[in-house]
């Protein structure tokens, strides 16, 4: 894959924070959504006025944000949400659930406060990476610190008292080549303690030993916990190292209960590349056992996907189709 900019109409209107400022800082977790829409996704299949695809975005006054961005009238917009997760306890008013669409949810704290089916999709898209982006073949094993957005501790006193190797902070420069070097770097880890929840989740996805990292500054409490409760873990703090691997060892390990990533896909709101739904198949058999292939969905809406694309007449869908047909060939 090449690092140019997709064509416009693939970023509108799927929203994610500080997209509105390209030249500053990027949060790790939610600037993935570019890489979402650069290698996985192809066109919307659904109808909505805004995309959220990634982050903790369910809340009352982050549709409303969502839609006056927009310029959509607030009262008529309908926003869709793929595997996002709540901010906070606090139930959602009727007016928010009434414009909102939810395709899969992150966690069962977030499915349960929206009232939503047992049987609705868990999973943070993240843990889709490693289909996208393997496991580096060169492994550092260094143990390494996450550190949230907005930590204001120095970066020499986290690495002092933790006793990590390394410390890197969430915020990245808008890159696409750093944000996949910050993904190599979680993935070719030997420990990761993450201040900031997408680099749990990522360390979760490559199968890394991982804890979550209270620098006295833990942002949106929920969730974590939501995150931790969708793969049947405690989702204990630790305050260094040490206290992390002590909690891997003990709670995390032996009760983490990896996702299937097909339900995750099969509920997007957008056609996503066959490719990766097969390597999703593949990955869900050998991660959740043979008797997982007899009860997984049956990939059809890879059909529907060629025959929207195939039938496409406008200009913008004919070039999604040739990339996409040019992915396959």
């Amino acid at each position: 894959m090449t690092n140019n900019q997709p064509p416009e109409w693939k970023y509108h209107p799927v929203r994610y924070w500080r997209q509105d400022q390209p030249t500053g800082l990027q949060n790790f977790g939610d600037y993935l959504t570019t890489l979402f829409l650069d290698d996985l996704l192809v066109i919307p299949a659904t109808s909505a006025d805004a995309f959220h695809l990634i982050g903790s975005v369910i809340s009352d006054n982050k549709i409303r944000a969502t839609l006056t961005e927009l310029s959509i009238d607030p009262e008529h917009g309908q926003v869709a949400y793929w595997g996002c997760g709540a901010r906070d306890s606090t139930p959602l008013a009727q007016w928010t659930l009434d414009r909102s669409t939810f395709f899969g949810v992150r966690g069962p704290l977030t499915r349960d406060l929206l009232g939503l089916p047992s049987d609705t999709p868990l999973g943070d898209p993240a843990l889709l990476l490693p289909l996208l982006l393997p496991s580096p073949s060169a492994y550092h094993g260094q143990t390494i610190c996450v550190t949230h957005f907005h930590e204001q501790r120095d970066p020499s006193d986290i690495k002092l008292h933790t006793g990590v190797d390394q410390v890197i902070s969430a915020a990245i420069m808008p890159n696409r080549d750093r944000l996949r070097n910050l993904i190599s770097m979680i993935a070719g880890a030997s420990f990761v303690l993450s201040g900031a929840l997408h680099g749990a989740i990522v360390a979760a996805a490559y199968n890394v030993p991982f804890a979550y990292f209270d620098s006295g500054y833990v942002n949106l409490p929920f969730k974590w916990h939501d995150f931790a409760a969708s793969v049947g873990i405690a989702g204990t703090f630790a305050t260094n190292l040490r206290e992390g691997h002590s909690i891997y060892r003990d709670e995390t390990r032996p009760n983490f209960r990896p996702l299937p990533l097909v339900p995750i896909l099969h509920n997007c709101p957008f056609y996503v590349v066959p490719h990766f739904v097969a390597q999703a198949h593949r990955n869900d058999c050998l991660q959740q056992g043979d008797s997982y292939y007899n009860t997984c969905t049956e990939p059809s809406k890879l059909w529907t996907q060629q025959e929207v694309l195939l039938e496409a007449k406008s200009a913008w869908l004919l070039q999604a189709r040739n990339r996409y047909l040019d992915r396959l060939l």
